[in-house]
């Protein structure tokens, strides 16, 4: 998996590209996990408790190409909030949490889905 995460003006945005057998895991992950069991995961992996989760799977029609999408609305306690879209092939990931800590609990939330999940080349831009 390849991350890059850009600071921008009052937010942060991810953006996610899956490589190789990691293509398509994450989403079916998400589609077979009980929405109880993915609070605790989601929780434990940022390290805080959530106020609210949100799951909802749809398509998303790109140009000539219809892609199957999970939306995942994360809001902590901390009130700190991830809006992911998630695709076969890659995703993005809106917080309104710093760099650092977006790709730290990004990575932690991803490896907490698919611990089999390798980074490689991260990319960290407006700390």
């Amino acid at each position: 998996m390849r991350l890059s995460v850009y600071g921008l003006d009052g937010f942060t945005l991810g953006i996610i590209q899956f490589l190789d057998e990691e293509k398509g895991v994450v989403i079916d992950k998400l589609r077979n996990i009980d929405i109880n069991k993915l609070k605790d995961l989601v929780s434990e992996a940022l390290g805080s408790e959530l106020k609210s989760l949100g799951l909802a799977f749809g398509k998303l029609k790109y140009e000539d190409q219809i892609m199957d999408m999970a939306y995942l609305h994360i809001s902590t306690m901390d009130s700190d909030e991830y809006f992911l879209e998630i695709y076969r092939e890659s995703g993005t990931v809106i917080t309104n949490t710093s760099v650092a800590i977006a790709y730290e609990k990004i990575m932690q939330l991803l490896k907490k889905i698919y611990p089999g999940i390798k980074v490689s080349r991260p990319r960290l831009i407006g700390f």
